[in-house]
C-alpha cells in the first residue's frame, strides 16, 4: 500500500476515512479495504470518490465491508463503476439496511437503472479478479 494512503487511514478519525482522489485502483483496493477493516472497525464513512476503482473494485468494497457493522455512508461518486459493480455494492443493503451509497458520475448512466440495481433482489456474485 502506498504510504500517502496509509497515513491517511491511520491518521483519520476513528469514524470516518478519507480517501478521495488518490488515484486508487482495483488491483490496490483489496490491502486498502482490508487495513481498514482492521484499524476502523467502528468506521461509518468511507469516501472513495474520484479514484479509478471499477467493477472488480467495486465487488471486493461489498464483500470486505460487509464486515463493518456501524457503516453508513460509502461515496464512490466519479469512479470507473458499472452495472455489475452496482449490483455488488447495493448488496451492502443486506446487512446496512439504512447504508447510502453514492454512485453519481460512474458507468450508470441512467437514475431509474441505479435506482432499479439498489431494489433488485440478487445474491451475493463471485470475486472474479
Amino acid at each position: 500500500m502506498r504510504d500517502k494512503i496509509r497515513v491517511k487511514i491511520t491518521g483519520s478519525i476513528a469514524t470516518q476515512v478519507d480517501l478521495e482522489g488518490m488515484a486508487i485502483t482495483d488491483d490496490e483496493i483489496e490491502e486498502i479495504a482490508q487495513e481498514i477493516k482492521t484499524l476502523k472497525p467502528g468506521l461509518q464513512l468511507i469516501d472513495l470518490s474520484n479514484n479509478k476503482i471499477g467493477d472488480s473494485g467495486a465487488k471486493i468494497i461489498s464483500q470486505i465491508f460487509a464486515e463493518l457493522h456501524d457503516l453508513s455512508e460509502i461515496r464512490l461518486e466519479g469512479n470507473n463503476i458499472g452495472k455489475d459493480g452496482a449490483t455488488a455494492l447495493f448488496l451492502l443493503k443486506k446487512t446496512h439496511p439504512s447504508i447510502t451509497i453514492d454512485l453519481s458520475g460512474n458507468r450508470i448512466f441512467d437514475a431509474k437503472e441505479a435506482e432499479d440495481l439498489e431494489h433488485a433482489p440478487t445474491t451475493r456474485p463471485q470475486n472474479n479478479r
